[in-house]
This record gives C-alpha cells, sequence and structure tokens, in this order.
C-alpha cells in the first residue's frame, strides 16, 4: 500500500522518491533562481510623500502626519495646605432612641422598627436573632433623621 501512495504522490506531483531508485536534484531545472533583492533596492527611489517627515510625530490611519507636542513639564508641587473639613454626619450615641416610624435598611431588607422608643442598641439586638453577623464588637449604626432611616454597617474583626 506504501507503495501505491508513493507512485501517487509522484504522478500529482512530479516528485520520485529515493525508495524508487532516483533521487531529486538539488537545484531542478524548471526552478527559476530567486533575485536578489540587495542589488534591486539601490536602484528604488521612495517618493518624497512616503518619506517619514522629520521630527517627533504620530502617523493617522490614513497615512497623515500629527507632529507632537512637548510634553511640558509639571512645576513643582507646593506644600499641601489642609482643605476645608467636609460635612461629616454627626455621630451617633448608641443611647439614641428611634420610633416605630423609622425603618432599618440592611442586606437588602427594610425591617420596620418594632416599637417606639428603642434605643439603637436595642435594635442592633433584635436584628441579631435574624442576622448574627450584627454583634455588638462588629456593627455601627448609622441614623438618618431626616427621612428616618438606620443603617447598621458592619465592620471587620482584628487582624492579627
Amino acid at each position: 500500500m506504501a507503495l501505491e501512495f508513493e507512485k501517487e504522490q509522484e504522478v500529482s506531483t512530479g516528485y520520485q522518491t529515493p525508495l524508487a531508485g532516483e533521487t531529486e536534484d538539488a537545484t531542478p531545472a524548471n526552478r527559476e533562481d530567486a533575485p536578489d533583492f540587495d542589488e534591486i533596492d539601490d536602484d528604488i527611489e521612495v517618493p518624497a510623500e512616503d518619506k517619514m517627515p522629520e521630527g517627533d510625530g504620530q502617523l493617522d490611519l490614513f497615512g497623515g502626519f500629527t507632529p507632537t507636542k512637548p510634553v511640558a513639564k509639571k512645576p513643582a508641587k507646593k506644600p499641601a495646605t489642609q482643605a476645608p473639613a467636609a460635612k461629616s454626619t454627626p455621630k451617633v450615641d448608641t443611647k439614641t432612641k428611634v420610633g416605630s416610624d423609622y425603618k432599618v435598611y440592611y442586606a437588602g431588607h427594610s425591617i420596620p422598627v418594632p416599637q417606639d422608643d428603642m434605643s439603637l442598641e436595642q435594635v442592633r439586638s433584635f436584628l441579631e436573632a435574624d442576622f448574627p453577623e450584627m454583634s455588638k464588637e462588629r456593627t455601627k449604626m448609622t441614623v438618618n433623621i431626616e427621612k428616618k432611616q438606620v443603617v447598621p454597617v458592619i465592620h471587620g474583626g482584628k487582624n492579627g
């Protein structure tokens, strides 16, 4: 079967295998010699429009040239002055009382405060039954009095 395959290859390509008794010449007569491009390159002149313009620049998609502007040095930095402090929310004590008209927003839930005049600590302990991550050490309660919202914020434990 291998001989049949070799014969098919000889017919289709004209190449004879060494096993058939004939060898291929190193330079077949039907091949043309490759031109020497070293001699050809010296004779070619590039039109002025195709030459790279002098100086620094950027070629665009359509062959145009855009010179780049030199980068201006940044002036030395002045010593930092203290900016006025941004308005921060006033700190809320755990003794702050919230009424039943307040809502607790946590983890996509909107939970109404169950009783009037509950302290934030009582609200936290009420929520700890459903959300065990709200331990006393890790939870900070923030209150928005205007919107009547309570948002518990969970902080990570100490590392190391």
